[in-house]
């Protein structure tokens, strides 16, 4: 018999509570120490400090500026771990994502720092574990409305979970979001500007079957006589202007082979993300490590690669340039590759 979701929710709210709990707390803790340069009221090294003020024009990132001073970047880089809410234009009935605080830079820290955040980086693993099985599901819920009116509106279980611990306002993917911590000494780090565009793809053969399920326009059996003269599996492509640009960071380390990952050797190298400030530890005897800015050179699309004018232009479809169009289109991974 199926399980309501008030019996679903009732049945894993008491892990949850304990897991974000330990998560508050943690964080907590870790946000205090790292904003007065403490652990445990002793005084310790927490250097160098390089976060890089973000250069917006609207809502896109077209820069980083010079570092700041040591002690604002450390609070900045702080309230950044520590900053779980949403913003204040989330609106929980919307598909869209909410965003993330974004705040870029270095920090060299003392091992009790890494060790810190490792903790904090588990308890976000638990949180998540916890509150997976409710994901996918809802349940209705009273809504105030900004005239004032309560109304019954479906919410995620998540947020209805959290919302029952007091915390409605928590960005469950901020929560989720994992501290960048290195554990060992690192060489160089280098920073890197990516814009990821979208696009969806078919084969020819594909784009012949659609076309013939329905009625044919004009235009649209013009598009099919053209499609069945090039070869059934040439891919084209459908541009779209959605894109996502982001930071990340290529670590060189010390060692030149640490460890394997995913069964082959690291070689010292580790791509992260960066959207929150890198924590790496620090020592009297290892030099500081040379940081590298991002360029944000205007970037071009995979649209470069595509012909002009649509070659179905029912569709909005477009044929790559003769120079690319021995490329295969990406399919998904298969187990073991």
């Amino acid at each position: 018999m199926a399980v309501s979701t008030e019996k679903l929710l009732q049945q894993h709210l008491p892990a949850i509570t304990e897991a974000w709990r330990k998560l508050e707390r943690l964080l907590g803790e870790f946000e205090r120490e790292l904003h007065l340069g403490r652990v445990h009221d002793n005084e310790v090294r927490i250097a160098p400090v390089k976060i890089y003020p973000q250069e917006m024009v609207g809502e896109t990132l077209v820069g980083l500026k010079a570092p700041m001073a040591p002690d604002a970047g450390r609070r900045l880089a702080a309230a950044a771990y520590g900053h779980l809410e949403h913003d204040g234009d989330h609106d929980p009935t919307k598909r869209k994502a909410p965003s993330s605080v974004k705040c870029y830079g270095v920090i060299g820290v003392p091992k009790r720092f890494i060790d810190r955040a490792t903790d904090i980086n588990i308890a976000k693993k638990g949180l998540k574990e916890k509150l997976k099985p409710l994901a996918g599901k809802q349940m209705r819920v009273r809504v105030k409305q900004p005239d004032g009116e309560m109304t019954r509106e479906k919410r995620d279980l998540r947020t209805v979970a959290m919302r029952r611990l007091q915390s409605s306002h928590i960005n469950l993917l901020a929560a989720y979001r994992q501290i960048p911590v290195l554990t060992e000494q690192v060489r160089a780090i280098r920073f890197d500007h990516v814009t990821t565009h979208k696009t969806v793809a078919h084969t020819a053969k594909e784009l012949i079957e659609r076309l013939s399920r329905g009625t044919l326009s004009p235009l649209a059996a013009a598009d099919l006589v053209r499609l069945k003269a090039i070869p059934a599996d040439e891919s084209l492509s459908h541009p779209s202007h959605n894109s996502y640009s982001r930071v990340r960071a290529r670590v060189l380390l010390a060692s030149r082979c640490h460890e394997k990952r995913r069964g082959r050797p690291s070689q010292g190298k580790r791509l992260m993300t960066a959207e929150l400030p890198i924590l790496y530890p620090v020592h009297p005897a290892w030099p500081e490590p040379e940081i590298t800015l991002p360029s944000f050179r205007e970037e071009e699309g995979p649209e470069r690669r595509l012909e002009d004018e649509p070659f179905v232009k029912s569709l909005n479809y477009y044929r790559r340039k003769p120079q690319y169009r021995g490329e295969k289109r990406r399919g998904p991974k298969k187990k073991g590759d």
